[in-house]
């Protein structure tokens, strides 16, 4: 679900996952296949795969068209990834709270490992800066609202909507909240608007059908359930 960006030739071995498990306590190593390029990871009774260790070949690095504070990084020097998914006995419940917490939460931690350019979030295919994932999810994790931009993305089309990606993972549904008309700080109304909605979204589920709902400091969104799990969303 999450993938970690280095430059060609500096991906951690095992025994550096090892030692950042021993020294930052955030998770455990609880299966050491280091000789096969993996290991398994344990945190609050779930286990997670690290796929891609060196010396063995990397992890395939999946397209992320959508990337967030990476002003630097460009596709060269050639980048190779190492992949953190949920181990086989999560095996349908990848897309639980519980679980979606527990791995961006391991995936924080391994983001301190030296030479990480990138963490990436494979559901809503993009990527972000170590410390924009670190702020985004330590946050949510604390209590604060869902990082739209470090577990999905939002996207502005050319009239002026914002299309999410990659909630439906979590929520069941994407949205396209559509513009507001032209005014004086609207575009940025809208964008305070989607991120209240992602929120809302993934704590409440998806929309089975037309509703409206308030959203705190936002007021009234229309949301209306269309195809291709889409919603639909207009400020009132």
């Amino acid at each position: 679900m999450s993938c970690l960006v280095f430059r060609e030739g500096t991906r951690p071995t095992a025994a550096e996952v090892s030692k950042l498990a021993a020294e930052g306590g955030e998770f455990t190593l609880s299966h050491d296949a280091g000789a096969d390029g993996w290991v398994e990871l344990l945190r609050d009774g779930l286990t997670f795969d690290l796929e891609g260790l060196a010396p063995l070949q990397p992890a395939p690095l999946p397209s992320m068209p959508r990337r967030y504070d990476l002003p630097g990084l460009r596709e060269d020097p050639p980048r190779e990834a190492l992949i953190l998914r949920p181990g086989p006995h999560l095996a349908g419940a990848e897309r639980l709270l519980p679980v979606v917490r527990t791995v961006a939460a391991v995936a924080m931690a391994l983001s301190e490992l030296p030479g990480v350019e990138a963490v990436g979030w494979l559901p809503s295919k993009s990527l972000c800066s170590p410390a924009w994932f670190r702020a985004g999810v330590s946050a949510w994790l604390e209590g604060g609202p869902f990082p739209s931009l470090a577990l999905a993305a939002i996207e502005r089309a050319e009239d002026g909507a914002l299309r999410s990606h990659g909630l439906e993972f979590l929520a069941g549904q994407d949205f396209r909240l559509t513009a507001s008309a032209s005014a004086d700080g609207a575009a940025e109304a809208d964008g305070r608007a989607a991120m209240r909605l992602a929120d809302w979204l993934v704590a409440n589920g998806s929309v089975a059908s037309s509703c409206e709902v308030e959203l705190p400091g936002i007021g009234t969104v229309q949301l209306d359930p269309g195809p291709h799990k889409l919603i639909t969303a207009r400020r009132q």
